[in-house]
């Protein structure tokens, strides 16, 4: 995977397949369309050169769309898209809830049965629905979804992203494998399948990270991560303090893959082989998330910087990540 001008995005697929493709506005450039799952999410860049998000493959890729779902996969993983609007008189719980029996239905009989990582995209994430937050409401419909899957529900899960967008349908994208991945939690903050019901009747059920080793190289797919310790958010109001925290978490995640897989090397990773996308709930914090990523990096790494909606509204951003340990580029990934 890599972050790419939106112009010249197609540069990334010399001598390699494509996978799938993201932009972040209504506009579908030409170059966009082929078979590939194509995803336009309603998440305005802050950057000044607009870029996308193109995942490709050294391997040669079959397209499929099945089911509702639009779907890439070569013999090692595959990559999916979601996309429904709600109708009147439904839920987001049941939708979501049918939406992951109908991912998780079609990833086993795709013969890639492991789920690595999600991305949920959800209309105002933050508003109250059926006496819950809206995000409330996407828990219940997952955890409930995964509680059918499995008897240990808790075992194998994903890492996961749920942001906010503007007005418009559900959009799920996700990553599944032939190979299970190994669950990486975080020890400086409750796993989030345990938190307390105070946050929700249902836990948000994810991994901090997952771990991959293929054919193509061992990778670490961060969650959306915040600044949360514990289970509390911390640094109200404060950009660069929330900042530093999220990085801190980050860090903890990856020093935690790493003590489970000491065979893994590369230094400080964070810095050296990621691909970060960082999301703001106001634009004018970006100068302060800038300078808290060059302070700990030593330089602003190439990131994605989005405006969307965390899944509360204390924190002012979230951060995920690409990291690769031992090769140079994550599974099905092309050069930055």
């Amino acid at each position: 995977m890599g972050y790419a001008e939106s112009e010249g995005a197609q540069t990334l697929l010399q001598g390699r397949f494509p996978l799938a493709r993201i932009d972040f506005s209504d506009v579908r450039p030409p170059e966009a369309t082929g078979p590939w799952p194509f995803v336009r999410l309603k998440l305005p860049q802050l950057q000044a050169v607009p870029l996308a998000e193109v995942w490709t493959s050294g391997l040669p890729v079959q397209y499929f769309h099945h089911d509702g779902l639009w779907l890439a996969a070569n013999k090692e993983i595959l990559f999916g898209y979601f996309e429904e609007h709600e109708s009147a008189g439904s839920t987001l719980a049941g939708l979501i809830h049918a939406a992951y029996r109908r991912i998780l239905t079609n990833i086993r009989g795709s013969g890639y049965p492991h789920l690595l990582r999600v991305w949920n995209y959800l209309p105002e994430i933050n508003e109250l629905s059926d006496g819950f937050e809206r995000y409330q409401q996407f828990c219940i419909g997952r955890h409930q979804a995964l509680m059918e899957e499995r008897v240990e529900f808790h075992r194998g899960l994903p890492a996961a992203t749920a942001m906010g967008t503007g007005p418009g349908p559900v959009q799920i994208y996700f990553l599944a494998s032939r190979w299970e991945g190994v669950q990486i939690e975080n020890p400086r903050q409750v796993n989030a399948y345990n938190y307390p019901r105070r946050y929700g009747p249902e836990s948000p059920s994810f991994a901090r990270a997952t771990l991959l080793s293929s054919a193509s190289g061992n990778h670490l797919f961060i969650a959306g991560t915040a600044s949360i310790v514990g289970h509390a958010s911390r640094h109200a109001g404060n950009p660069y303090r929330q900042t530093v925290e999220t990085l801190d978490n980050i860090e903890s995640v990856i020093a935690t893959a790493l003590v489970a897989h000491p065979r893994w090397h590369g230094g400080n990773p964070t810095s050296k082989a990621a691909l970060l996308k960082v999301y703001l709930r106001r634009p004018e914090h970006l100068p302060a998330i800038e300078k808290a990523l060059a302070a700990r990096l030593g330089l602003v790494p190439r990131c994605l910087f989005l405006r969307g909606d965390t899944c509360r509204s204390a924190l002012l951003l979230e951060i995920e990540g690409i990291v690769s340990f031992a090769n140079a580029e994550p599974v099905g990934a092309g050069e930055r």
